[in-house]
């Protein structure tokens, strides 16, 4: 058992290996780097008494969410956060980790199940290699799902021994049955589980009656725990089910849809993602995959009819079919929660424990028909196509770039994966890619998801990279973005609309719409005050500034806008304090470092006179990429600075940057020969983001 039990946590630890050197992923960013709950551990008390989700005012002002309660995957993160910061390395260690004693557990409990030993050693490969876990394994946030599952593994075994009449079983059964349930929601599965362990007990009889009668008895305690557990959070932490109301037919095939997908990922799971089955809605009604719907109507009837069938003869059927169902049924969809995604892998965690008694009780029957050979070496096949496919799914996990280009592939329709990639476009200051992205995003938002008003988002993004596409000498253009800016956060007002020269946007201000643009508050008031810095209106920058820390007052926007705002004004004291806002993000740092070369630039400046105190001024102003603003400073200068070739290339790179194109060239004409004005214009360009 000790060298099966090595070989069990090594493979499903190499299975998953790659996942030790990715980053930080999707929610593992809001959950852990954004999560002030995780950065003290003096925050404790809080771990016990809000919401998983509830990780800062930024996160609260997105969409309406799933109420959770998970101290202890809060505390574990806490924990790696005081060891490390933001280090992902051990976050990743540690998930790996704790699915190779989960899997260790699982074999354990098929041995403790089948009574046999290379069956279940068999069942706990499959487990441990099951290519769905690595949503699991490989991403931070799936975190929940191991440690829910370690628990209630400890649990089982723990009322396997009370079964047997051995009271430490019983201290094992509610030490690990209380923290599971401080780990995830998934803890009320626990009866089925105690359930079975009541069969094993009895030595596998038939299903009838009487059996079921006495399985229910053994489960009783767990049954009650499990209604308490349920009534307490329907008291103090509700669910709150964020789904439109939808007919009783959709509620229907999105039950069955769900079971198909459920069936398909445990037995033959492909093109593995990280949003299977996104929820999506179409004039109102609710976009079903009705391949998936045909699939779960019949395989709930044929395992029903298996199950009914093999009560009897193979008992083992009937309780492995009722384990599965069980294990899934809570997040089946028959209580609607509004999540994005109708099924997500990771709720297979747990679930695929009863895969793989199937596998193991298999193996079992076939060695009575066969060689042990034929049937181990055929076992260990099926085992290593699916460690193979595993090793695949988690390399995936170890790059962002990788893991989101693979989700857009899969669905051109995610907005995850936009938004992700308009991020990435945006920080690479590739901001033709990005807008073209952003209005793709919009157009997915308004077709698919008009229940939740993400169209909003995806508007107010657009118009952030208009405005850095947009010269601060087009004043005409960057006034009628703050225009827009200003109708969307108009209470009277019916629609928002703007005309570019590229295309023409326009928002209803009405229904979720209008909910989602005042959630995004902060943010539209972020983009005005930068929009009145770059203008040149400090006053009204900053009192927007502070409009915007009003709405999110930990939001990193509004300070990183703030502290150019007040930067650009002189005030350097408050830019200062408004970076010390933004905290340890990545942008911090380059924010404090130009910041502070401006400062010196200032000093410098106000120790000279003529000439020189203006081209400091300028070069101060540049510094904080208020282009225009150190134009207007120069301009008047413009003859004296052309006599100085030294000073005259650089005068034409600023004015090409403030948007004053025909100047730049004029003034390169007299410095540099004609062919290689173009090269110099496309370049600045490039450094710009206007072009790529």
């Amino acid at each position: 058992m000790i060298v099966l039990s090595l070989v069990v946590a090594v493979v499903s630890f190499v299975a998953f290996s790659p996942g030790l050197f990715g980053p930080f992923l999707w929610d593992d960013k809001p959950l852990i780097l954004g999560n002030v709950q995780v950065r003290s551990l003096s925050a404790w008390r809080s771990w016990f008494t809000t919401d998983f989700w509830d990780v800062n005012p930024e996160q609260l002002q997105g969409y309406p969410r799933v109420h959770y309660f998970r101290p202890l995957v809060t505390a574990s993160y806490a924990l790696e956060y005081r060891l490390v910061g933001g280090e992902p390395f051990l976050f990743h260690l540690d998930n790996v980790v704790a699915h190779a004693v989960a899997s260790v557990l699982a074999f354990f409990t098929l041995r403790r199940w089948t009574g046999t030993l290379a069956p279940a050693f068999i069942g706990a490969l499959l487990f441990a290699v099951h290519p769905t876990k690595a949503e699991s394994v490989a991403w931070i946030a799936g975190r929940t799902d191991v440690l829910c599952a370690i628990f209630l593994f400890a649990a089982s075994a723990g009322a396997a021994l009370r079964l047997r009449g051995r009271r430490a079983g019983l201290v094992v059964e509610i030490v690990a049955t209380v923290l599971a349930y401080l780990t995830k929601e998934g803890a009320i599965v626990l009866p089925a589980l105690v359930a079975f362990e009541a069969w094993v007990a009895f030595e596998r009889p038939a299903i009838d009656g009487r059996t079921a009668r006495r399985v229910v008895v053994a489960a009783a305690p767990q049954l009650l725990v499990a209604g308490a557990y349920l009534a307490a959070r329907a008291a103090l932490m509700p669910l709150r089910p964020t789904m439109p109301i939808v007919s009783p037919s959709d509620h229907a095939q999105m039950v069955l849809e769900s079971a198909g997908r459920y069936v398909t990922l445990a037995i033959a799971p492909h093109d593995l993602s990280g949003q299977q089955a996104l929820l999506r809605t179409l004039e109102g009604r609710v976009v079903h995959a009705t391949g998936y719907v045909v699939l779960g109507a019949a395989a709930i009837a044929v395992l029903l009819a298996v199950a009914l069938l093999a009560r009897t003869r193979r008992p083992a059927w009937t309780m492995g079919i009722a384990l599965f169902a069980a294990l899934i049924f809570p997040v089946s969809n028959v209580v609607l929660t509004g999540l994005s995604t109708l099924v997500a892998e990771r709720f297979l965690y747990l679930a695929t424990i009863a895969v793989a008694f199937f596998a193991a009780t298999f193996v079992e029957e076939a060695r009575r028909r066969a060689r042990d050979a034929v049937v181990l070496g055929a076992a260990s096949l099926v085992v290593a196509c699916s460690a193979f496919a595993a090793l695949g799914r988690a390399i995936d996990f170890s790059d962002e770039a990788r893991f989101w280009t693979r989700e857009r592939a899969l669905h051109p329709e995610s907005v995850e994966a936009l938004r992700y990639l308009i991020g990435r476009a945006l920080e690479q200051r590739r901001y033709p890619t990005a807008e073209a992205l952003a209005l793709d995003a919009r157009a997915q938002a308004a077709r698919w998801y008009r229940h939740n008003g993400s169209e909003a988002d995806f508007i107010v993004q657009l118009m952030e990279v208009r405005a850095l596409l947009t010269p601060d000498r087009a004043v005409a253009r960057l006034r009628a973005i703050d225009d827009f800016h200003r109708s969307l956060l108009d209470p009277t007002a019916s629609v928002a609309s703007i005309e570019t020269d590229r295309y023409r946007v326009e928002l209803p201000l009405s229904g979720v719409l209008r909910d989602r643009v005042r959630a995004l508050r902060s943010r539209i008031a972020a983009a005005r005050a930068d929009i009145q810095s770059r203008l040149g209106e400090d006053a009204a920058a900053r009192a927007l500034v502070e409009d915007a820390r009003r709405a999110c007052d930990t939001c990193p926007r509004p300070a990183i806008v703030g502290a150019l705002a007040a930067a650009r004004a002189g005030d350097y004291a408050a830019a200062r304090a408004s970076v010390a806002a933004v905290g340890d993000r990545p942008e911090a740092k380059a924010l404090e470092e130009s910041i502070a070369a401006a400062d010196v630039l200032r000093r410098q400046a106000e120790q000279t006179s003529g000439p020189i105190a203006l081209n400091l001024r300028a070069m101060e102003l540049a510094k904080l990429e208020a282009w225009g603003r150190a134009y207007a400073v120069l301009t008047p200068y413009r003859a004296q600075i052309e006599l100085a070739p030294g000073f005259a290339i650089g005068f034409a790179e600023l004015a090409f940057r403030a948007g004053d194109a025909p100047v730049a060239r004029a003034v390169l004409a007299k410095q540099v020969p004609q062919e290689k004005i173009a090269p110099m214009i496309e370049e600045w360009a490039r450094k710009m983001g206007w072009i790529e």
